[in-house]
């Protein structure tokens, strides 16, 4: 019997809610948890068990604080722990069973009466203080009598007595609720150090503390490093080196619980309820925080049978297959259902969205980018479209495809330049663009796709000085590629840099020709930039003849483009003469009128 507790140092971080989110997730599992609330002087986790789907919990008549009372008045610790508990109902097709021992018949006067009779000072510091056996008993009568895989405490805020106990003695984990505020952190450092340094039973390890930031905006309008850097502080500071080595914490990360604002208008679980992960942050971080806390070889033999069994017709039925999977990573949400349902669906072919929401689902809850699926998926559906940038945002969340990038080496160029294109479509993800492209550069040890790419791509978010010292630094490996001189040229017109445009002209390997076929309307540019005004003339014809004649002849943006540059060259007659040499006379015509309207 695992015993976690959830802790807060002070109100308002949802404690409660998520212990009864926690007890309907292992629920849902098939495993047996015990419940059991020590927030004796504001007890309430019966109100939340009731939150869950078809949950009609019986009347409580008896819980903690009656236990502790007979034993006070009798001297003798009550013959068995089930008279001072409650079944929570649960489905009927679900495996596990719930338990919960409430703190008693809060809030009627009775049960205030009696709390208010308990002599804590006696109970855990006379001379014959046995308020630390009492609760140990306790907990191994609830594991004799219910033996349940888990033991589930709602402990009391702030630094009490039965705090104490709840955090310091009976628990083999402590999740620690956070607010972001001064006095919230200060406070629960100083309590997780104290934690620390309990001293603990013969055979007991040290308590394993989980912090969690609760309530956390969602920041839809700020870029995700806010939050990011945000979060990282809150570590530093809980770490922040204490008295002695002793006293000073040691977390890998402090995991989030966003805030969702239709919870502050009406009590819901998250768990069981009627939002899926896709629809519900607040969910996914529960998730998240599940599988962090409960172990997995609880967890996966249990999801392993289900998955299992919803496997079973996969030929002859896989629609059925399919609905059951689903409804699995609905009911059961956990890594393992997301990754069957996403194996499932690359056998079936499922369209590029569907794969990449559920594999931005498994990611989410497993944190864990190493799993060659997930490569092989981004690699193979994601593609950044920016006419639905606006729209389809959260369909591939950027920072999923990012860490598995990231773990695939962060050399995939075709990938990463589409990541840099999807940060770079939002204007409070720009600077992420540019750093991505950076890092592309040098995993990919100056591929010359990506570095062309990147210069492309840091001239468009007019990044000059950065695009500029890409091309300095590879010109000499890369500066006799026709695609790196064109990158090259498009920087320069886009700063007017009109000496290196000549110096561009001016080198020995450069390759006009390829350039002029590739992009007309840039060499020209150049040459213009360049004050090369020779092969200038000769360029504009050129140009104009691949611009009307090509596949997509006429009056396009391109010879728009072209014909405005002959205005600020003052050839207009040079244009009209050059289009009717290329051109039959009636369609010249057509098109030299209509530039006239234009213009």
């Amino acid at each position: 019997m695992r015993t976690i507790a959830f802790y807060s140092y002070k109100g308002g971080t949802g404690r409660t809610l998520v212990v009864a989110n926690a007890a309907e997730y292992v629920l849902r599992l098939g495993l047996k948890v015990f419940v059991i609330d020590l927030d004796l002087e504001a007890p309430g986790l019966h109100y939340k068990l009731r939150l869950a789907p078809n949950a009609v919990l019986p009347a409580i008549e008896r819980g903690v604080v009656d236990y502790l009372t007979d034993f006070l008045t009798t001297g003798h610790v009550p013959d068995s722990v089930r008279p001072f508990t409650i079944e929570v109902p649960h489905r009927e097709d679900q495996e596990g069973r719930l338990d919960f021992m409430p703190a008693g018949t809060a809030p009627s006067a009775d049960y205030w009466r009696k709390l208010s009779q308990i002599n804590w000072h006696r109970l855990f510091y006379s001379e014959d203080a046995f308020g630390i056996p009492f609760f140990l008993e306790l907990k191994e009568r609830i594991k004799a009598e219910f033996a349940p895989d888990l033991l589930f405490i709602d402990a009391r805020t702030g630094i009490t007595e039965i705090g104490g106990v709840a955090t310091c003695v009976l628990p083999d984990q402590v999740v620690c609720l956070l607010g972001n505020n001064e006095e919230n952190l200060e406070g629960a450092r100083a309590v997780l150090r104290s934690i620390k340094q309990a001293a603990r039973l013969p055979g007991q390890g040290p308590v394993d503390v989980v912090p969690v930031l609760s309530r956390l905006p969602l920041g839809r309008t700020r870029p995700r490093s806010v939050e990011v850097d945000s979060v990282g502080a809150i570590r530093d500071f809980l770490c922040k080196e204490g008295d002695c080595a002793e006293a000073t914490l040691s977390f890998p990360e402090v995991l989030v619980l966003h805030s969702e604002e239709d919870l502050q208008y009406k009590e819901s679980l998250r768990v069981g309820g009627d939002r899926t992960v896709e629809q519900s942050p607040l969910l996914r971080d529960y998730l998240r925080l599940f599988s962090r806390i409960i172990p997995k070889e609880l967890v996966e033999p249990r999801l392993g049978k289900l998955i299992v069994s919803a496997q079973r017709d996969m030929v002859e039925n896989p629609s059925r297959v399919q609905q059951e999977l689903e409804a699995l990573a609905i009911y059961s949400p956990h890594p393992e259902s997301y990754l069957a349902l996403l194996k499932f669906y690359r056998l079936r072919n499922a369209a590029s969205k569907v794969m990449l929401n559920t594999a931005a689902r498994y990611w989410e809850l497993a944190r864990d980018a190493s799993n060659p699926v997930l490569w092989e998926v981004v690699r193979e559906h994601f593609k950044f479209r920016q006419e639905l940038a606006s729209r389809e945002r959260d369909d591939a969340p950027l920072d999923f495809v990012e860490a598995v990038w990231d773990h695939a080496g962060g050399d995939n160029v075709e990938i990463g330049l589409q990541l840099a294109d999807a940060y770079a479509a939002h204007p409070y993800t720009r600077n992420k663009s540019v750093e991505l492209l950076q890092r592309l550069v040098a995993n990919s040890s100056a591929d010359e796709g990506a570095v062309v790419g990147a210069i492309d791509r840091l001239t468009r978010l007019e990044e000059v000085r950065t695009a500029t010292s890409l091309v300095e630094t590879f010109s000499q490996q890369h500066g006799g590629s026709a695609a790196f001189q064109a990158a090259w040229a498009r920087l320069l017109i886009a700063t007017g840099d009109a000496a290196s445009a000549k110096r561009l002209a001016d080198l020995k390997d450069f390759r006009p020709a390829k350039l002029q076929s590739q992009d007309p309307l840039l060499y020209v540019r150049l040459l213009k930039l360049a004050g090369q005004e020779e092969e200038l003339g000769a360029a504009l014809k050129s140009a104009l003849v691949q611009t009307v004649s090509g596949p997509r002849g006429g009056f396009t943006n391109e010879f728009l483009d072209l014909s405005c540059l002959y205005m600020e060259l003052g050839r207009r007659d040079q244009l009209e003469q050059h289009l009717r040499q290329i051109l039959p006379k009636a369609q010249a015509d057509r098109v030299l009128e209509r530039f006239q309207d234009v213009t």
